[in-house]
């Protein structure tokens, strides 16, 4: 194992069961420490990575490194080093590594069913995954630790629950990194048709949309329309850049929606790439500021990647005004900043 990838395993290692101690008692997980926002993990992703070590370890992340996915899925859910706080995204990078047979990312997932950090408690779900970093072979402490986690797993489900799970354990065998994701594999129309409603009882059919549109190697047109209860909307459209398995918007406001100070805040919306589906998240819930209706919100929602189409209207999509005004924007941007300047979106009044 290379210096640079031990180091960083040690350091994680020491961190997760500090963390881990004192979530099995009940307390939430604690504030990044200073040694380690600043100190053994980033100081080591720089002998490893002297230039932009956080932009690397996300890039091999985005590739399906199990490692990679730990750490920055760690750093997602608690908003630290340099990360926007984002529990849902961070435990979909855990949950990754996890199926890969990461013994540390099995350990985090386990303390977080069993304490519902982020989701809602299942200590049947924590004694699988407990019960699968007992048999770790990465960083010594965790079998070890694992193993006294799962015995106060065992005080909060059945026997019959045992069972079960005893016997998924037995059948469990850990994924294959996915493959890195291109343009080219997810662009399409994705349609999903569902039941909805509003105040006055009336029900309905709804419809969201999710339109991408190869634009170069890169970077990607989006369309989204998302439909809410009682006809609420967010809608949203622009250039996005593909980063590891994430189509990333950026788009700068000289105003935060929530404090109403005078700006800059930036509405940072995700297209993640996992396993089956394309799952929207919304940092810090500032997109929806912007591009929702009261009732709509981006986090969360999610599309079938099976139900991906080809787009047979693509002569009337580059014609259409949205498409002009992203491609506008996306080039006004690369003008005054350069190529990885954060794309710009758009959305219309709700």
């Amino acid at each position: 194992m290379e210096r640079w990838k031990f180091l960083l395993l040690l350091a994680a290692a020491v961190l997760f069961l500090a963390v881990t101690i004192e979530a099995r008692a009940g307390q939430a997980p604690p504030t990044a420490p200073a040694w380690y926002a600043r100190g053994l993990l980033w100081d080591s992703l720089n002998e490893k990575f002297p230039e932009e070590p956080g932009a690397k370890i996300t890039r091999l992340a985005g590739q399906g490194d199990p490692f990679a996915e730990f750490i920055v899925g760690w750093a997602t859910f608690k908003g630290y080093p340099d990360h926007q706080p984002d529990e849902h995204r961070g435990i979909r990078l855990i949950r990754a590594s996890a199926l890969q047979g990461f013994g540390e990312a099995q350990y985090v997932l386990g303390t977080i069913y069993a304490r519902g950090f982020g989701v809602r408690q299942n200590w049947p779900e924590a004694y699988f995954w407990d019960s699968l970093a007992t048999k770790s072979r990465y960083v010594r402490p965790v079998p070890t630790s694992a193993a006294l986690a799962q015995k106060d797993d065992l005080k909060h489900i059945s026997d019959e629950q045992k069972k079960t799970v005893d016997a998924r354990v037995g059948r469990w065998r850990p994924r294959p990194p996915q493959p890195e994701i291109t343009i080219d594999g997810v662009d399409g129309v994705y349609k999903k048709r569902f039941l909805n409603g509003d105040v006055s009882g009336d029900q309905y059919i709804s419809e969201n949309v999710l339109e991408i549109v190869k634009y170069d190697e890169r970077d990607a047109y989006i369309r989204s329309r998302l439909e809410f209860y009682n006809g609420h909307t967010c809608a949203i459209w622009g250039i996005a850049k593909l980063e590891g398995r994430e189509l990333l918007y950026s788009e700068w406001h000289d105003r935060d929606p929530w404090t109403k100070d005078k700006g800059p805040a930036v509405c940072t919306l995700r297209i993640g790439i996992f396993g089956d589906r394309l799952i929207f998240s919304d940092d810090n819930g500032t997109c929806y500021h912007f591009h929702c209706g009261m009732r709509g919100w981006f986090g969360e929602s999610y599309f079938e990647r099976s139900g991906r189409r080809r787009i047979r209207y693509m002569e009337r999509l580059l014609a259409s005004s949205e498409y002009a005004e992203a491609v506008e924007q996306f080039k006004d941007e690369a003008d005054k900043t350069g190529p990885d300047s954060p794309s710009s979106i758009s959305a219309p009044n709700h």
